[in-house]
Formats: structure tokens, C-alpha cells, sequence
């Protein structure tokens, strides 16, 4: 079985089209895809999981993982990680 490619927060960032400053606080807020730390404590994002999330997104017809704030307060949206205003 091939090995899933490992992308840099610089190579998912520009496939999402995103700042790496959005990709970073997507991944404070737990909303962007699922990143692994290496031992060297750099991140990297496994193929699968951009491709899975992209797809995630698409299903919902939304701009990745948009956070919309109301009243000072963000909540996750249940299933999708999803920042939504409350």
C-alpha cells in the first residue's frame, strides 16, 4: 500500500487558498483538517485528510470551515467542526 504524502502547512495552505495565519487559527479553533506534529515539532497534513476535508466542506456547500462571529462568541457546528454564529 503507498504511503500518504505529508504536505507542509505552506503546500495545504496554498491548495486551500487560504494564509497560513487562517490555516493556523483553523487549527486553534480544532476547525481545519487534522494535522500530525513530527518529532521535530513541525506539522504536516496528511494527502487523505486535505482531500477528506475539502470534500467535508464541499458537502456542505460552505467556504471551509468559515468562522462567523456573534456577539463575541463562536460555537462549533455538531458533526463538521464548523465555526457558526450563535
Amino acid at each position: 500500500m503507498a504511503r500518504d504524502e505529508l504536505l507542509t502547512v505552506a503546500q495545504a495552505s496554498d491548495e486551500l487558498k487560504v494564509s497560513r495565519a487562517t490555516f493556523y487559527r483553523w487549527r486553534t479553533l480544532g476547525t481545519g483538517p487534522r494535522c500530525v506534529k513530527l518529532p521535530n515539532g513541525t506539522i504536516r497534513i496528511r494527502r487523505s485528510e486535505l482531500e477528506r476535508f475539502i470534500a467535508l466542506c464541499d458537502d456542505f456547500l460552505v467556504e471551509p470551515c468559515r468562522q462567523v462571529r456573534h456577539a463575541g462568541r463562536v460555537r462549533q457546528q455538531a458533526g463538521m467542526g464548523l465555526a457558526t454564529a450563535s
